[in-house]
């Protein structure tokens, strides 16, 4: 009698254990929501360039890089590109012929830099392209918001007819 009141009481043990651990059951209702995940600009880039070139004279404007994100971005890369064009047809460039002085505010914890940017500029085939700002990659954090002053010319003696000039910038995040 004692050996099947013990080996009764391990059944309805063994029983209770499997029936716990066989599933769990809700008790409560399910909440369930889907939202729309964007892509939006996390870098905004404003200038304040007004009026047309002159060979030979220097033009001063500002462009202004925000962090708009609430994180750091790292590892961004600007681009700057820089086209001419007479009648519709691109014209090949000489980054020498130009004269480009960059200088910012800094922001946060990155210090003001300044200097003359023109020689980060390469031929793509088509325009002329620098990838060179920040030293290549650079990190915006958290309130990044950086004030910078360029002056630009076209040296006066280029062998370039009167045309258009088309400048590009822009910034990348290779990590999205």
């Amino acid at each position: 009698m004692q050996h099947k009141k013990r080996f009764l009481a391990v059944l309805a043990l063994v029983l209770c254990i499997g029936i716990v651990s066989a599933g769990y059951f809700a008790i409560s209702n399910t909440i369930s929501k889907k939202v729309t995940v964007t892509r939006t600009e996390l870098i905004r880039i404003t200038e304040d360039w007004s009026g047309d070139v002159e060979f030979g004279k220097n033009y001063v404007f500002h462009t202004r890089t925000e962090n708009l994100a609430d994180q750091e971005l790292k590892g961004l890369i600007t681009h700057i590109t820089i086209e001419y064009d007479v009648g519709g047809i691109p014209q090949w460039l000489n980054p020498a012929w130009f004269y480009i002085y960059y200088s910012d505010t800094g922001s946060g914890s990155i210090p003001p830099w300044q200097g003359e940017i023109q020689s980060t500029f390469g031929w793509d085939g088509t325009k002329l392209v620098s990838t060179a700002m920040g030293g290549g990659t650079w990190n915006a954090p958290v309130g990044y918001d950086n004030l910078a002053t360029i002056t630009f010319r076209i040296d006066a003696e280029v062998p370039l007819a009167a045309g258009a000039v088309i400048f590009e910038t822009w910034v990348e995040a290779p990590t999205l």
